[in-house]
């Protein structure tokens, strides 16, 4: 279950650097 192991770690790193740029965005404007 390697497999399941490096989707669930990509969709982490993936969701994180969406959250920062949507919190760059907002500290913007």
């Amino acid at each position: 279950m390697m497999d399941l192991n490096f989707s669930i770690l990509l969709f982490s790193a993936i969701l994180m650097s969406f959250a920062q740029a949507f919190l760059l965005q907002n500290s913007l404007f």
